[in-house]
């Protein structure tokens, strides 16, 4: 018995196409031509294009992957860098998210996934769990930075620059995007903000 999908729709397109991503959660699809140029498409009745990203600054794009949420996406090209796109507003706006230090060698895999840190408890016969808990033995630690000490003489300051917040709160999704190159090594992002 042989079954083939029906005609849906048909969209002629300026470019060839290398690469085709779909949006984890919505109707959305991400093309990448030859020419290194991203189109977003929205895909319904019709297939209409949301956006268009020419960008000369990164090299040619090998992989794309969507974080799950469906709100951004990271692209990761041949000489090594990783961009962050995020999606939600009317203009992409494009943040780099990995840079090699050293012995640059093409993103080959990108798996952005959500992380659940689930503490496990182990039971053992006749030992009380509870004795030598020091989460709640010892006092919490504030979360906020200490005030910078003031000078004595006058010097001119550069401003610090403010860093994202971690994700701390159980109740907010974490996720961790791991990045594979053509060297075999494997870095991984915890919430894209720090380096594991």
């Amino acid at each position: 018995m042989s079954e083939s999908f029906g005609f849906f729709n048909e969209k002629l397109l300026a470019d060839n196409v290398r690469i085709i991503s779909w949006c984890p959660t919505a109707d959305l699809v991400l093309l990448v031509s030859t020419k290194n140029t991203m189109t977003l498409c929205r895909i319904g009745v019709q297939v209409d294009k949301v956006w268009t990203l020419k960008d000369s600054t990164w090299a040619d794009i090998k992989i794309v992957t969507w974080k799950p949420n469906g709100k951004e996406l990271v692209i990761g090209c041949v000489d090594g860098n990783v961009y962050r796109i995020n999606i939600t507003y009317p203009k992409p706006k494009v943040y780099p998210c990995w840079s090699p230090v050293k012995n640059a060698a093409s993103i080959t895999s990108l798996v952005w996934i959500n992380y659940e840190y689930k503490k496990t408890q182990t039971d053992i016969e006749g030992f009380d769990i509870d004795a030598f808990d020091l989460e709640s033995s010892l006092p919490t630690l504030s979360e906020q930075p200490p005030e910078e000490p003031v000078s004595r003489i006058p010097v001119s300051r550069r401003k610090k620059i403010q860093l994202p917040i971690k994700p701390f709160n159980s109740t907010e999704t974490q996720t961790l995007l791991f990045i594979g190159n053509a060297k075999g090594q494997i870095h991984i992002r915890y919430c894209i903000i720090l380096h594991i």
